[in-house]
């Protein structure tokens, strides 16, 4: 075998390498997987054209800040403020149009395109007989969730959801409740549909 060929001085000093390259390797493919943002900026354009449009767009500093805004109960308020202490970023575009094909599906694609990235996996995806569709995407790391993002579309309506940082499943519904994801069409435990 060629290894075995090696002289006891060239084989080690290929273990020294391997050594010294893994973390590198594995430092840079934690800092890719690390991105959970997406960029829907692209999405801005579509407002014009909408009859309704919903644009959120907070930072980790615009995040502390809404905290004091909050319209919850004082025990919701403190359980709303320590999630948020955990994020890094909530990104929201919802438009809703007067007539079909306002937006391309090339929008859309721009948009899953980012979620085939390593790291995301979409474990919702939901199609209606009427051209519905919801796709809901985690960035699971170490036992965590760093990650959200879900997409609704509709002949008429576009919706993209994009949480990013430390995110508890369990109390998102409070993120839902402060953020009204449901104006979008889509709150985060799913379609809001017409009864």
């Amino acid at each position: 075998m060629k290894g075995e060929d090696m002289t006891p001085s060239l084989k080690t000093m290929r273990d020294i390498i391997r050594l010294l390259l893994l973390p590198a390797f594995v430092t840079v493919l934690s800092v890719y997987a690390q991105d959970a943002r997406l960029q829907i900026n692209h999405l801005d354009r579509l407002a014009p054209r909408a009859i309704e449009a919903i644009e959120i767009t907070l930072d980790e500093t615009s995040l502390r800040a809404v905290t004091k805004l909050a319209t919850l109960s004082a025990r919701e308020q403190a359980k709303l403020m320590e999630q948020l202490n955990r994020l890094k970023g909530v990104y929201m575009r919802g438009y809703e149009f007067a007539n079909d094909g306002e937006y391309s599906e090339a929008d859309v694609d721009a948009l899953r395109a980012q979620l085939n990235a390593p790291g995301w996996q979409r474990i919702v995806e939901v199609r209606g007989r009427r051209g519905e569709k919801d796709e809901v995407y985690l960035m699971p790391q170490n036992q965590e969730i760093v990650g959200f993002a879900a997409i609704s579309t509709e002949p008429r309506k576009l919706c993209v959801i994009n949480i990013v940082g430390q995110i508890d499943l369990v109390e998102m519904n409070l993120l839902d409740k402060q953020f009204e994801f449901k104006r979008c069409g889509m709150g985060l435990g799913g379609r809001q549909r017409n009864r």
